[in-house]
């Protein structure tokens, strides 16, 4: 009980507070929701962080999106914008009053397309190169032991994953 290894992933904020110390290695932490309620955002950005933060992370996005929908998003985190033209409200504050809440919205214009190239010195900005490696399946095209192939497959070659996130539809 006294070594409980070294934290991997240390989120920021409020997400820090609620995951406190589940990303220790040789942990295994489930994410459980229903559909469409952010869960590959949320293990998007603990990938994102686990890499800033100096981790060899593998991503497994398994039925749901392909590499080229992933790297897009990918995209938009580091950069820290939307891909196409537009105004969006970002959230200055947060007011409750019972079960209604209201926000104090910031409003952001981006008249430009995110470019190739802007992404690109945004994720070498955000995330030291090398980094993050991305296998894209199908659903139910890969099973527990092909997960483990692929990670020895980059292990033999010199590149050891300190953390595996698995997005997986069902």
């Amino acid at each position: 009980f006294e070594d409980r290894g070294n934290l991997l992933i240390d989120m920021p904020g409020a997400m820090g507070g609620f995951f406190d110390e589940a990303f220790m290695q040789d942990c295994f932490v489930a994410l459980m929701a229903p559909e469409k309620r952010g869960k590959t955002w949320v293990l998007m950005e603990l990938a994102f962080q686990a890499a800033q933060q100096g981790n060899n992370v593998m991503f497994f996005s398994v039925g749901d999106m392909s590499a080229a929908q992933i790297e897009r998003r990918w995209a938009i985190r580091t950069a820290e914008r939307p891909w196409e033209p537009k105004t969006i409200h970002v959230p200055t504050y947060l007011e409750i009053d019972g079960d209604d809440f209201q926000t104090g919205p910031e409003e952001r214009v981006f008249d430009k397309a995110l470019s190739k190239n802007a992404s690109r010195k945004a994720l070498k900005k955000a995330v030291p190169e090398g980094r993050v490696r991305l296998s894209c399946h199908p659903n139910d095209s890969i099973s527990a032991e092909g997960v483990q192939w692929e990670i020895q497959k980059y292990s033999l070659g010199g590149w050891v994953p300190n953390v595996v996130v698995i997005d997986y539809a069902d």
